[in-house]
């Protein structure tokens, strides 16, 4: 099977770049929202068709410049960067000779679960929620986007109304096949 990334990363060392992650969020989180405070500030001198200059664009640009530069870090090592807010990143790895993902987000402490098949849905109509792999209830409403990586431990919760979604997935294959119910017990990370 041919292999999607040239980089694969251990448990360990993708545990070992956490510490580098969080500083980067934690300086994404602090750029971004002045990038979003000088481009409203821009806004009625553009709109008046003035041309912009001074210290607040060069300002601007530096932090753009920057922002750019921290999303490089997670590209050079092909660490896929998934919601920037949520500071939410799959490391690609390798586990009985098939590509896998190790999912972390910022607000966890370690890398808990791993990805079998990515698969997105979306909620057309009713509401309803997942579990997480701490068992946390993850509300879902109509309009809602739902992405669960490639074997991050989950469920569906109780369905109290009727609740009608989109489901996709990444490969050209049979939907109920490859989204077989697999034992979180048979996580890599367990083993």
């Amino acid at each position: 099977m041919p292999l999607q990334y040239t980089r694969h990363y251990t448990l360990p060392e993708a545990r070992e770049l956490l510490p580098k992650l969080r500083e980067w969020f934690a300086e994404l989180n602090e750029v971004t929202p002045r990038i979003h405070k000088a481009e409203k500030s821009f806004e009625p001198r553009l709109t008046a068709g003035e041309d912009l200059g001074g210290r607040g664009v060069v300002e601007w640009a530096k932090n753009l410049r920057r922002v750019h530069e921290l999303l490089r870090e997670f590209q050079s090592r092909e660490i896929q960067l998934k919601d920037v807010e949520r500071g939410l990143v799959d490391f690609p790895a390798i586990l009985d000779e098939r590509e896998v993902f190790l999912c972390w987000e910022k607000a966890e402490d370690n890398i808990t679960h791993w990805h079998d098949i990515d698969n997105c849905g979306y909620v057309m109509e009713g509401s309803g929620y997942v579990l997480n792999e701490k068992g946390e209830k993850v509300p879902l409403s109509a309009g809602d986007k739902l992405h669960i990586p490639r074997g991050a431990i989950h469920a569906e919760g109780t369905v109290t109304e009727r609740m009608v979604y989109i489901v996709g997935i990444s490969v050209p294959e049979n939907l109920f096949e490859v989204l077989t119910l697999l034992d979180p017990k048979d996580s890599p990370l367990n083993q």
